[in-house]
């Protein structure tokens, strides 16, 4: 996966974005206890991957950031609720396709481990197939696990 990859999937998730129809789809966290930091990355990885809309309530919209892109800047522009769950179900149905049409596979990332631990949050490393590895920010906000940053270093 590459980081071109990656700015085509908010691009096309952005194009979906403006084509799309309101939706009133209720949206809902996996249901148990909380998971590990990095059970609860790679969860969340595989549900984005897999275009699981119940995602979106994994995801910090307000500063999440994807290959350096702030896709959270652009989710506080959007002015309406409505208009921000098309956001979130456009840009994730846009992310997933990328991602498949791409050869993408979560299974095939090994070595996922807690790479550091801050009070701000814990950074989750997992490596690509490619070499690369990718980094996952997983941040706490009112006892709830939340997914703020996607890179590939």
């Amino acid at each position: 996966m590459r980081k071109s990859v990656l700015m085509l999937i908010v691009l096309c998730g952005g194009l979906l974005f403006l084509s799309c129809k309101q939706t009133a789809t209720p949206h809902a966290r996996p249901a148990g206890p909380p998971k590990s930091d990095v059970d609860f990355a790679k969860q969340v990885f595989q549900m984005m991957a897999d275009g699981d809309i119940n995602v979106v309530d994994m995801l910090d919209w307000e500063s999440l950031k994807i290959a350096g892109m702030d896709i959270g800047a652009q989710y506080k522009n959007v002015s309406s609720d409505s208009t921000r769950e098309t956001f979130q179900e456009s840009f994730l149905r846009g992310y997933s396709k990328s991602f498949q049409s791409s050869g993408g596979n979560v299974s095939a990332m090994t070595n996922w481990r807690e790479q550091s631990k801050d009070p701000s949050g814990t950074v989750v490393a997992s490596n690509l197939p490619n070499g690369q590895t990718i980094l996952f920010t997983v941040t706490n906000k009112n006892g709830l696990q939340y997914v703020s940053t996607i890179d590939v270093k």
